[in-house]
């Protein structure tokens, strides 16, 4: 009984020649996959790491006049205003019209209101 299992585990499913073309799997084809695949995912860092993304806050602000918006900011997005920033502002109530403004000039002074701690730019 445990030969007939032993030679029902040996049993060959396939044929010669089938085993030889299954059987080697050729070395340079491995190695340049590898190689390829190594490539397109660097190629793809370096992509997103390069690539500048839009970054969207969402705050409040106040007509200061007509040509001035202040705008509350949340403190944690303090660290994008080092550098020079456009802002589109929309008004309530008229949110098909946009409007492009630079920012001139943040203060990070915390300022604390019932929800949350924010920032000031203008």
């Amino acid at each position: 009984m445990e030969q007939n299992e032993k030679e029902s585990d040996n049993i060959e499913l396939r044929s010669e020649k089938v085993r030889n073309v299954i059987g080697k799997v050729p070395p340079r084809l491995v190695s340049l996959g590898t190689v390829v695949i190594t490539i397109i995912v660097l190629a793809l860092a370096v992509a997103f790491y390069k690539i500048p993304y839009p970054i969207s806050i969402d705050a409040n602000g106040e007509v200061i006049n007509q040509r001035t918006v202040q705008v509350f900011v949340p403190y944690k997005y303090l660290y994008l205003f080092d550098k020079p920033r456009t802002a589109h502002v929309s008004f309530e109530g008229n949110d098909n019209t946009s409007y492009n403004c630079n920012i001139v000039s943040h203060k990070a002074r915390l300022i604390h209101r019932e929800d949350g701690n924010y920032f000031m730019a203008i």
